[in-house]
């Protein structure tokens, strides 16, 4: 175990995939490392539930344990918002928490936030107008009323 003396944090191991928003960043920790505890780690703002922290936690400094999350493969942080893939019994499914103002943690119709994870059969990853769409058998992309999943045209010479 290494620990940065200046700060006495340790540093986060074992990590399987990262993804950093505008004002946030998470992490898939490999689940055999966690000790039944959720395998996303999240810091950096929550205003918006982006971390899935409680309402009080303005800023976590430190990674902070999405603990509805266990066995994640991916995660996605978007602008205000982050989605994960990860197991729900037998499939992969798609789980999103943070800002759904514009339909991006793909819940259904626009809403302030959505606060902690909540499963969906489709979403949207990324930031706006900068986004990615992850597609795993059974994931249908869906969009919300700011994007397109159209292919990018090629534009006359």
């Amino acid at each position: 175990l290494v620990v940065n003396p200046a700060t006495g944090a340790t540093p986060l191991a074992d990590v399987q995939f990262v993804s950093a928003g505008s004002a946030h960043t998470c992490a898939a920790v490999d689940p055999n490392t966690t000790g039944g505890l959720g395998n996303v780690r999240c810091w950096g703002a929550n205003a918006l539930r982006q971390l899935a922290q409680p309402a009080g936690v303005v800023i976590a400094a430190r990674p902070a344990v999405v603990a509805e999350v266990t066995g994640a493969s991916k995660v996605a942080a978007g602008g205000e918002h982050t989605c994960a893939l990860a197991p729900m019994g037998s499939v992969t499914s798609v789980l999103c928490w943070g800002s759904n103002a514009n339909g991006q943690a793909g819940v259904g119709a626009p809403s302030a936030l959505v606060p902690s994870p909540t499963p969906v059969s489709s979403a949207m990853f990324g930031q706006p107008r900068f986004h990615f769409s992850v597609h795993e058998p059974g994931v249908v992309p869906v969009t919300s009323k700011a994007y397109s999943t159209r292919p990018p045209r090629r534009m006359p010479a």
